[in-house]
C-alpha cells in the first residue's frame, strides 16, 4: 500500500515544461506525411482508395469524422433543457463535482 500522507508526490513532469522538450526527430515523417507521399508516387493507388471508400457507407463514415471530427451531439434532459456540469477546484488542486 502507498503512502499517501497528503503531500503532492514528486512527478516525471514538471508544470510549465514540455514532455518533449527536443520534439521531434529530425528527418522524421508523420504518418499523413507517408500516406501523402504514397499516394503522390502512385496515383492509381489514391483513385482506387477512392472508390474503396465511397462504396463502403462505414468506409466513408469513418474517413468523413477524420476529416471534420465527429458531429457534436448536445446533451439535454427529458424536459429538453441542456445539463449544466459545474467542477470546482478545491485547494488541493484536485476536480470535484460539487455536493
Amino acid at each position: 500500500m502507498s503512502d499517501n500522507s497528503g503531500q503532492k508526490q514528486d512527478t516525471k513532469f514538471k508544470k510549465g515544461q514540455s514532455g518533449n522538450p527536443a520534439g521531434r526527430p529530425p528527418g522524421s515523417v508523420s504518418i499523413m506525411g507517408r500516406i501523402k507521399k504514397i499516394f503522390e508516387e502512385d496515383p492509381e493507388r489514391f483513385e482506387q482508395y477512392v472508390k474503396d471508400v465511397l462504396a463502403d457507407p462505414m468506409l466513408r463514415k469513418e474517413v468523413v469524422q477524420q476529416i471534420d471530427g465527429k458531429p457534436v451531439q448536445p446533451l439535454s434532459n427529458a424536459g429538453g433543457e441542456p445539463f449544466v456540469v459545474q467542477i470546482v477546484k478545491y485547494a488541493d488542486d484536485t476536480p470535484q463535482l460539487p455536493t
